[in-house]
């Protein structure tokens, strides 16, 4: 056992001594085999220093970049508490070390905590926030997050998200989407596509197109445009305008539409193929202007009624006349050869009791007689052979007269003739005026009294 003067450890000279290093030692000095009290010169960091030779109640204060526990123990009296090292400055603002190691300086001196780091984890990402979770290598600066980074989430479909700018550490206001961005697609061509109306977050509720909103024009003139209902998606079914209707606005005139196509019929089959009062005549739609016109749209057209409109966009309407397609080459208007007729209005009628005769360019109705009545003969007012002008013919008969070759009603003269004969009637003779057969001494057929005697033609005789 050594402990001869206090000694613990044997030299292995045969001494015993107190030490025989410095860990043996509280002072961690250890000289001749004993333990040496500290000292502020002794090269160990002993008694209450912070660092080798420094520090503490009984040292000098460190320089920069020693250990300390506070600022009295630094030469600078700066002892950044984080830090733990004597510092040039207080260095305690955001992003600031003392430390080599945070700022790739040196320590002692402060410096910016380097790009990208945060040792001391002071610039946390927070929510709402662009803080990019480390150091910009500012002092005082955290670094911004990356330029893009959501930093606040859409609320909804009008509300916009909001995105970091690389720079600002703040996240942007919150902003909606601008007022008339799509946020509701159409759902077919009779819903409404929503849009943002730049306040709300929600897109508004979802609509239709209003009732008669035109979701598919027409393609053709005999196609029809379809329209919403205000209440399905979809615009209605494609439809044609049905066989037998006018078409849009009348651009197919003569023609109706035949309910197959879009597009105007070209020819025709049957009158109901064309537009009032449009006949069909040889596959061709057409307004004729007498019976004539109507054999050459038609070399096959047979003897009867047809309309017809001689003064075609003038103001009078068509009207239903009398043609017959086969004496002496047919497209006679009004004049029955078949049955001895001239065919006036009303249902009336001259009936040519000696015969309805052609001869060259002239027409011979012998012996007229109102309505084929024997006691209602056709008036005469001149008994002279004076009446050569035959107004009575031309205002009154005439017009709903003619003949093949002409292209309106009428012939170039008319003609009254007496030549003598059957003056037995006495006061039975007749007029035709507007339409009405009436007595000679009517008020209506005075304007053909011309005072020179009463007596009944032989025939009238209409020249062309």
């Amino acid at each position: 056992m050594c402990d001869d003067d206090g000694g613990k450890f044997c030299d292995g000279n045969g001494a015993c001594v107190a030490c025989l290093s410095a860990t043996d030692c509280e002072s961690g000095v250890c000289e001749n085999g004993a333990c040496i009290a500290a000292t502020c010169r002794d090269g160990v960091k002993n008694g209450t220093e912070t660092d080798v030779d420094c520090g503490g109640k009984d040292c000098p204060g460190c320089a920069q970049g020693k250990a300390c526990g506070s600022g009295d123990d630094c030469a600078s009296g700066n002892c950044p508490a984080d830090d733990g090292v004597c510092c040039d400055t207080p260095c305690g603002s955001l992003c600031e070390s003392c430390l080599a190691a945070d700022t790739g300086g040196m320590d002692g001196t402060c410096a910016g905590v380097s790009d990208g780091t945060d040792p001391k984890n002071e610039c946390p990402a927070a929510a709402g926030s662009c803080d990019g979770d480390s150091c910009s290598g500012t002092p005082g600066s955290c670094k911004a997050a990356v330029q893009g980074t959501v930093c606040r989430l859409a609320a909804d479909i009008c509300d916009a998200q909001e995105v970091c700018d690389g720079s600002s550490l703040a996240c942007p206001d919150d902003a909606k989407k601008a007022m008339g961005e799509v946020c509701r697609a159409a759902a077919g061509g009779c819903d409404a596509e929503e849009t943002c109306d730049g306040v709300a977050d929600a897109c508004p509720a979802d609509a239709k197109q209003m009732q008669g909103f035109e979701c598919r024009a027409a393609a053709g003139a005999c196609d029809q445009a379809e329209a919403c209902d205000g209440m399905a998606d979809d615009c209605p079914a494609d439809e044609l305008i049905a066989d037998g209707l006018p078409s849009n606005g009348g651009m197919c005139n003569p023609y109706l539409c035949d309910g197959a196509n879009a597009s105007c019929p070209m020819s025709c089959m049957m009158d109901t193929d064309c537009v009032s009062p449009n006949v069909c005549l040889n596959n061709t739609c057409m307004n004729p202007a007498n019976c004539a016109s109507i054999l050459a749209g038609d070399p096959n057209a047979a003897s009867g009624n047809y309309l017809i409109d001689p003064d075609g966009a003038g103001g009078n309407p068509p009207f239903s006349a009398y043609c017959d397609m086969t004496h002496d080459g047919g497209g006679w208007t009004n004049l029955d050869f078949t049955n001895d007729k001239v065919l006036l209005a009303n249902n009336h009628y001259v009936f040519c009791k000696n015969g309805l005769t052609s001869s060259g360019n002239t027409i011979n109705c012998e012996n007229p007689k109102f309505d084929g009545d024997d006691s209602k003969p056709l008036y005469h007012y001149f008994c002279n052979g004076a009446d050569a002008s035959g107004k009575y013919i031309i205002d009154h008969i005439a017009p709903l007269t003619g003949h093949k070759d002409k292209s309106a009603l009428g012939a170039a003269d008319y003609e009254q003739k007496y030549t003598g004969g059957d003056t037995s009637s006495g006061d039975n003779e007749y007029c035709y005026v507007n339409g009405d057969v009436v007595k000679y001494n009517d008020p209506k057929c005075a304007v053909y009294n011309l005072g020179n005697g009463n007596c009944i033609p032989n025939y009238f005789k209409l020249t062309y």
